[in-house]
């Protein structure tokens, strides 16, 4: 106990002197008022702890002193809440040290001791009883002691687990031609209850070769079913290893892949008819014109072991291809007759080469029977609702649940927008979407032209986009769309429709304009200067609230203007800030008030720079910030939408709208910021728009 001396030995695998844990021992006074002065010698053993000398009080200068193998403190205070606490080496250092003589896990029993070397009263007379007397040590032995126990534990993995990040995989590469991938994530379990899970990074993952035929496991523990599986199957156990601490431990994941088993292509028409008044009729075009027609695709998933699910939607994930490309020409998931006879319609493989085994294809006749266009429609949404479960339920995979979709038009402020579909329908009361490719425009009707601009798109499944422009109409429902169809080689009118917009726009209540300083100063002034160091100038805020609660920042509106009723010799307001007249003299109180002109955007122009070549290069996710030039019919500008200074104010996307014909190629925020997500064979288009009308495109390699 304290009188021994610590030779030097072989430190255990594992300890590491760059984390430590502490422990402290607390000497407390005892409740007796009137002792004021106590003096004391912690003892410890030098092969089990090492001391910091390091003394914290509640209160009153206690004093450390180093005598031998011990640590003496006095502490002198008139009250009897005093304490002190000597905290000693870390436990890590305490662990090294006392495996030399234990093991990794080791028990000290006499590691600390503690004795009074005298108590004394307010009159400084030595209490009887009280001079070297041994001290009450309370540990984990329990009970009144008077040797300290400390027992050195080693923090050791004991074990590990996984778990998946999705269990329930669904095959889709044959089908889309991109593999089906998730992760095996491996945490470690110490021995001791306050360390938390660590993540194992090296962990190794392996399968039974009986599911060769239904998923690939890395030995990184990525798992991957690609478009070479040709079975599905639940109960797949996929093993875990992971070396730590010198041993191997192991466990396991349990996993369920969903396969492709019987895919079924169809079409919304399966006779498709020429299209009455389509002829051109003017002897330099006779191209006719015949019925389009929607694809779609269902499959059944299951596998091994598994109750096979029915009916799902897979169209997005389709490629389709004709076996008479004559016959009818397949875009997407859209086909039209090009001639009268028969063609079917297969399911491909996902790089298109090859036809789906097990896919069923769709038979369609291209006939010479004349059908007429009875409606033309243009329809405008701005989003969609699922309706909730009326009592959600945890569901197997092979469940059946009816969904509901309520589509919305919903137009409350400037700068709303919605897409634009156009839709055909024809006396033998089949309907047929109608493209950009099919000759079909979309415009506003002229007396509603200040409620709405109509847009070409060039990326998402609309090719037309309903905008709310600022200063317009608050209020409109009436047939503000007019969509026509024209033949695509001789320009005839085909049909000429309608699309009924409802736009309800909020109105303005209130408008607020604050001052970001309340006090200014001439940039002369010597309060301009520390320390007084007044501003010179101050930025302006204006706020305007709606009678729907919302509010809107028109700071950089273009029709927000300013006026200085009070005070304008003392300060004039440039680009929303009140700034000093350094040539003015005196001080007094200044009014702003702010007023609501109306200004239109005039044009909109690129100035991206994309380096050599004009060629978008770097790695994966890669962005680039666009460069965009407003200009608005007042003369002002915006030279930098989307990063210049007004942006703090007022964002791209409330001015701006943006778009790339190549998305998953290049994408483009809302916020006007390119990304780079795959390489590309040809020049990519980006577009903007404004609310006004104007279009700039820009192109990209």
């Amino acid at each position: 106990m304290g009188g021994s001396t610590c030779t030097g030995g072989e430190l255990a695998d594992g300890f590491s002197t760059d984390t430590s844990q502490s422990f402290s021992t607390t000497a407390d006074r005892a409740a007796a008022v009137y002792l004021v002065l106590r003096t004391g010698t912690i003892y410890h053993d030098r092969c089990t702890v090492s001391a910091q000398y390091y003394v914290r009080s509640a209160s009153g200068r206690p004093q450390v002193l180093r005598s031998g193998l011990g640590v003496s403190m006095t502490v002198s205070h008139d009250t009897s809440a005093a304490s002190v606490s000597v905290e000693h080496g870390a436990l890590e250092r305490a662990g090294m040290v006392g495996a030399t003589s234990g093991g990794l896990h080791t028990t000290h029993s006499s590691a600390l001791t503690c004795t009074v070397s005298e108590m004394v009263s307010t009159s400084t007379i030595t209490i009887d009883g009280t001079v070297n007397v041994a001290a009450q040590i309370d540990d984990e032995q329990g009970g009144a002691v008077t040797e300290g126990q400390l027992t050195v534990q080693k923090r050791e993995v004991v074990g590990i687990y996984a778990y998946v990040g999705n269990a329930e995989l669904f095959n889709t590469a044959c089908l889309s031609g991109v593999n089906v991938s998730t992760a095996v994530t491996v945490q470690r379990v110490y021995n001791q209850a306050g360390a938390s899970d660590g993540t194992v990074v090296d962990a190794m993952c392996s399968v039974n070769e009986s599911w060769a035929r239904v998923v690939a496991v890395h030995e990184s523990c990525e798992v991957h079913a690609a478009a070479g599986h040709t079975e599905g199957g639940s109960g797949i156990i996929i093993g875990v290893e992971a070396e730590e601490d010198g041993a191997t431990h192991s466990t396991a994941v349990e996993m369920s892949v969903w396969f492709p088993q019987d895919v079924k292509v169809e079409a919304a028409d399966h006779e498709l008819g020429h299209i009455g008044s389509s002829s051109s009729g003017n002897g330099t075009c006779d191209q006719r014109l015949f019925q389009g027609t929607q694809l779609y695709a269902e499959a059944s998933f299951g596998g091994i072991g598994m109750n096979a699910t029915r009916d799902l939607d897979v169209t997005a994930l389709m490629t389709f291809a004709a076996d008479d490309p004559s016959v009818v020409e397949v875009d997407g998931c859209s086909v039209r007759g090009m001639r009268t006879g028969s063609a079917v319609v297969h399911g491909m493989s996902g790089d298109g080469a090859t036809q789906l085994a097990f896919a069923s294809g769709a038979s369609i006749s291209v006939v010479d029977a004349e059908v007429l266009v009875t409606r033309l429609s243009a329809v405008l949404v701005t989003g969609a609702v699922f309706e909730e479960l009326e009592s959600p339920v945890a569901l197997d995979m092979a469940a059946e649940v009816q969904g509901n979709v309520t589509l919305l038009q919903e137009l409350q402020s400037e700068g709303a927008s919605g897409v634009i579909f156009v839709y055909a329908a024809f006396e033998d009361g089949t309907w047929q979407e109608l493209k950009r490719a099919d000759n079909v425009t979309v415009e506003v009707q002229p007396e509603y032209a200040s409620s709405l601009t109509v847009v070409e798109t060039t990326s998402g499944n609309a090719d037309f986009q309903g905008l709310v422009p600022s200063g317009g109409e608050s209020a409109v429902s009436h047939d503000v769309l007019l969509p026509t169809w024209r033949h695509p080689c001789s320009g005839e009118v085909i049909a000429i429709g309608t699309g009924t917009v409802n736009v309800s726009l909020a109105e303005p209540v209130s408008v607020v304009v604050s001052s970001k300083y309340t006090r200014m100063t001439r940039e002369e002034d010597a309060a301009s200067a520390s320390p007084i160091s007044l501003p010179t100038s101050s930025a302006l805020t204006v706020e305007v609230t709606y009678d729907d609660g919302t509010t809107k920042d028109f700071t950089a509106d273009g029709r927000t203007e300013y006026a200085v009723t009070t005070g304008a010799g003392l300060v004039q307001v440039v680009d929303a800030t009140a700034g000093a007249i350094s040539e003015a003299t005196g001080f007094g109180l200044v009014t702003i008030v702010v007023s609501g002109g109306a200004v239109m955007a005039s044009s909109i122009t690129h100035s991206t720079s994309w380096g050599s070549g004009d060629t978008f290069g770097g790695v994966v996710n890669t962005t680039k910030t666009l460069g965009i030039k407003m200009v608005f019919g007042d003369g002002t500008m915006f030279t930098d939408l989307v990063s210049g200074t007004q942006s703090s104010w007022v964002g791209a996307s409330e001015l701006a709208v943006f778009a790339s014909d190549a998305p998953d190629r290049v994408g483009v925020s809302t916020g006007g910021v390119a990304e780079l997500r795959l390489n590309h064979y040809a020049a990519v288009s980006l577009s903007s728009w404004m609310g006004g009308g104007g279009t700039s495109s820009r192109r990209q390699h």
